[in-house]
């Protein structure tokens, strides 16, 4: 057996995380935050225009030549105040053709750990989708669930720890694209840690 072949069954084996040769080709990408509180914005019944603020989300302009294949998303509830407002459930929504939008940061090389490389601009908890031309829509609903129930009089600990939506590539966001998570009831009262992992590859005709 050729040692490349070698590599290639070493590489799927479970030795080895099935991105990893995504990874140390240098195409992926994570942003993330931690303990951060929801705010109004961040819910669909506050709005799905330029004013929303994704809990976390892509952006990938027109012309960039590449698609964003979505790996995996995560919401952790770190904080809970009294009698805390339940965030609903959490649903993806999509744009596409946008070109304007203005905000967003600067994603990380899950290869080198530098931010830098990518073509995509991400949004997580309090950047709103400035320059939005029209209104994002319903995607699908996410598995991740974090909160189902008001809280307590007094503040309580969530023991669900990581809730994740492990979306393994089956969406993509185009040139042009959004994709932003986004809770379904308006709340102030539940702190959130979030991160996003996507694979940035070359499109072929």
């Amino acid at each position: 057996m050729s040692t490349g072949m070698q590599n290639a069954i070493s590489r799927t084996s479970q030795s080895f995380a099935p991105y990893y040769d995504a990874n140390v080709n240098g195409n992926v990408y994570t942003f993330g935050i931690s303990n951060t509180a929801l705010v109004a914005a961040n819910a669909v019944a506050t709005g799905l225009t330029a004013t929303s603020k994704p809990v976390v989300g892509l952006w990938n302009d027109v012309g960039t030549g590449k698609n964003l294949v979505v790996l995996n998303a995560t919401v952790v509830a770190t904080t809970l105040a009294d009698s805390a407002v339940a965030p609903g459930g959490f649903v993806w929504y999509k744009g596409l053709t946008e070109t304007s939008i203005s905000t967003g940061s600067t994603p990380i090389n899950c290869s080198t750990l530098a931010a830098s490389g990518s073509i995509a601009k991400v949004f997580a908890m309090s950047t709103a989708l400035t320059g939005l031309a029209t209104s994002i829509v319903i995607l699908r609903p996410s598995p991740i669930t974090i909160l189902n129930a008001a809280g307590a009089s007094t503040a309580i600990t969530q023991p669900q720890g990581m809730s994740e939506d492990r979306v393994d590539g089956s969406i993509i966001v185009p040139p042009g694209g959004v994709l932003s998570l986004m809770n379904q009831v308006a709340t102030t009262t539940v702190s959130l840690g979030v991160s996003i992992t996507w694979a940035e590859e070359n499109i072929t005709s």
